[in-house]
Parts: structure tokens; sequence; C-alpha cells
């Protein structure tokens, strides 16, 4: 198996990390930190990519750049970062389901939901594994600070989401038909 990047897939995803980035420093504040719409541009990636590729542009690319500008230091990484994000490429899994030339939004809609959910769900037990290993709070602790966060980043994701799914799947459906 060969894995040759396009340079229109390179500067979209340069982009579109960029964009997460940016969207990372504005942020909505919650009493025990803040939430964002950087994981919006993360998926765009995943709705737009292998999942090879998007494993490689998320999780390896974006998840090192989002570590250094974050500060906690590389230990977080493996776990927070690089599992974490890198979870994106479930989204890369269903993207041919996602946009096929059939007219099943409804169908279409549920595999969105239903891959969010589970990468917001493997980043709720990265990062809680993270608390209780590195910053060795209990268990339970470490739920009661990373699930308001991780929960409601992931359903402001998911609400943008779907608000720009219409316009996305057309994008998507063209991109197919060239080829």
């Amino acid at each position: 198996m060969s894995l040759k990047f396009t340079i229109k897939e390179i500067t979209e995803a340069a982009l579109l990390i960029a964009l997460a980035v940016v969207l990372g420093y504005f942020e909505i504040p919650l009493p025990l930190g803040g939430v964002t719409l950087a994981l919006v541009p993360v998926f765009l990636i995943a709705l737009r990519n292998t999942p090879l590729k998007t494993f490689i542009f998320v999780g390896i690319v974006y998840g090192l750049i989002d570590c250094l500008l974050d500060g906690y230091g590389f230990m977080t990484f493996p776990l927070e970062y690089l599992v974490a994000l890198g979870s994106s490429f479930i989204v890369s899994l269903f993207r041919t389901k996602l946009f096929n030339h059939e007219k099943n939004v409804g169908i279409e809609i549920t595999y969105v939901v239903i891959s969010v959910l589970i990468v917001t769900i493997i980043r709720f037990i990265c990062s809680t594994i993270d608390g209780v290993l590195i910053y060795e709070a209990t268990f339970v602790e470490s739920m009661t600070l990373n699930a308001p966060n991780i929960f409601l980043d992931g359903g402001f994701t998911l609400v943008v989401l779907l608000l720009i799914y219409f316009p996305l799947r057309q994008l998507n459906v063209n991109r197919y038909l060239e080829k």
C-alpha cells in the first residue's frame, strides 16, 4: 500500500489545521476551562481524507502543534493528542457512506452523529486516563474535570457540522464525481 499526498490535500489540511489552531484561541469560558470550535476543522479533515491521512494530519501534525501551544508538555502527547485527536480517523471510515450519490440524508446524518460521539468518548477516556496518570487525580476527579469541556466541545462541533453538512456534502459529492 502506497501513501501519496497531493499538493491539494496537503494545502487543504494545512489551512484547516491553521483554522483549528486559531479557533482554539476563541474560547467560551466555563468554570473548569473552556469550549472551542477547534474540532470543526479537525472533522472536516476527517471527512475529506482517508483514515490513514486523517491520522497523520490530525493525530500527528495537529496534535503536535496543539500540544506545543497548550504547554502541558510532551507527557500528555501520546494519549491526549495523538490518540484522542487521531481517533478522528473514525469519521473517515464513514466518509464513503456519507458522500454517496444516493439521497439518504437520514442515514448520512446518523453516521455523522455516531462518529462524532465515538471520537468525543475516546477523547474523554484519554483525558481521564491522563488526569489519573500524569496529574495524579482520582478517577472521579479526572472524569468530573474533563466531562463538561469535552462533551460540550463534541456537542458544539456536532451542531456546526450538521449546519454545514449540506454544502460540505455537495462539495464532496462533486469531488468524488471528478475521479
